[in-house]
């Protein structure tokens, strides 16, 4: 078995290729291949495969953040970092297009490009960044687990949010097909079950792949299945799809299963892994998504298969390569103005500051001035339990003698 850290390089070489899988997808989609290819053709059927082959990729990042997630030191700083990465890019482009396209700007495009949260510009910065701030808790759930619960629990999360809606056709609320924070933090939970409590394992890492392979293929012939009888596709043709669901934790058992990773191969990934994210950023923006990305790879569909195919997944290398190549300028200037560490420096200070703040301050301000329940009422009962266990506890409204706050 690998050790830690050929895991977590094995782990970033899949951040890459699932960036590849995004990129390729959307080509398929987006690039207008898709949509020219005849139905019932063995082009659009080679097509479909391809692009349920990197359906996983969404999947697959949120399965990352939670294997890396549960086992590292949450620091709220990083959430930070990555919300400073998403704005320079979004207003950056907003402002290039603005000032080159010679075209006006709507206002509802600048709202989106100055509040990429709270517009959900990009839908995973949005997801994620809710799914971050509650990993505390999930941690703190996963850690409490023991193996076996781990994996019913996973199991339990499987069957609820992707089988039932498969069998039923009823889509649980707030999912919507996997494009959402509840999807994610499915996601992000199985990832940090796999990591915590090494579930799945088995001594032959190929085993992964096929079943990785395995699951494509299928979930391909629901949808030929679906659509030949009827049924809606809405969930086989989705992230939140048994295969796919599979076929993103296979890919995770896989690569970081991962050893003996050669030294090129190992520098490669160092450099580009930490440029993942932005490339993302940078193709998906809405700018680039409407004026330079639609429709830009129509001419694939009139290749032969096997070269359409090709072109399509170089076509997803091509963009992950060259946005990745842009952002490194923006990854310099992050590391030289000290972003990070300063960010990182103030988010301890504060949690010092917390620490040295004495409990029966806190208490005092929670109790007599902002959360003060009316007597008689369940949580004033339960306040007053509480704090008769407590050896800080407040006596009729004062504080007790010798205590911090005297």
């Amino acid at each position: 078995m690998p050790d830690r850290k050929e895991r977590l390089l094995g782990v970033d070489l899949m951040r890459m290729v699932a960036m590849i899988m995004i990129a390729y997808v959307h080509v398929l989609e987006n690039g207008g291949v898709l949509d020219l290819l005849s139905s019932g053709s063995i082009a659009k059927a080679s097509g479909w495969t391809l692009e349920i082959s990197g359906y996983c990729s969404a999947n697959c990042f949120a399965l990352i953040s939670g294997y890396i997630g549960v086992r590292s030191k949450h620091k709220y700083s990083s959430l930070i970092v990555l919300y400073l990465q998403t704005l320079f890019y979004s207003v950056l482009i907003t402002l290039l297009y603005a000032l080159f396209s010679g075209n006006s700007m709507p206002g509802e495009m600048w709202l989106d490009s100055l509040f990429p949260f709270f517009r959900n510009t990009y839908w995973y910065f949005t997801g994620y960044a809710i799914v971050f701030l509650l990993a505390p808790l999930f941690h703190a759930f996963i850690n409490r687990m023991n193996k076996k619960q781990a994996a019913v629990f996973m199991a339990a999360l499987f069957t609820v949010f992707s089988i039932f809606p498969l069998v039923t056709g009823v889509q649980i609320p707030f999912v919507r097909r996997g494009y959402s924070a509840v999807w994610l933090a499915v996601m992000y939970i199985s990832g940090a079950c796999i990591s915590r409590h090494e579930l799945y394992r088995v001594d032959h890492k190929w085993v992964y792949a096929l079943i990785y392979i395995a699951s494509v293929l299928l979930n391909a012939l629901a949808v030929h299945f679906f659509s030949v009888f009827g049924f809606s596709t809405v969930i086989v043709i989705s992230q939140i799809s048994p295969f796919v669901y599979i076929s993103g934790v296979a890919l995770l058992l896989f690569f970081s299963s991962l050893s003996r990773i050669p030294n090129v191969l190992a520098k490669l990934i160092r450099f580009f892994s930490p440029l993942c994210f932005s490339a993302y950023l940078i193709h998906v923006h809405p700018v680039i998504w409407q004026h330079l990305f639609s429709g830009a790879f129509e001419f694939l569909a009139a290749q032969p298969v096997p070269v359409m195919m090709a072109g399509v997944v170089l076509s997803g290398a091509a963009i992950f390569l060259v946005c990745a190549l842009l952002d490194y300028p923006r990854h310099l200037l992050f590391q030289k103005t000290g972003i990070k560490p300063l960010i990182s420096d103030l988010e301890m200070r504060i949690r010092e500051k917390i620490k040295r703040t004495p409990q029966t301050k806190c208490a005092l301000l929670r109790r007599r001035f902002i959360f003060r329940p009316e007597a008689g009422t369940p949580a004033r009962i339960l306040e007053t339990a509480f704090y008769s266990r407590n050896p800080r506890r407040v006596h009729g409204g004062g504080i007790r003698a010798g205590s911090d706050c005297s």
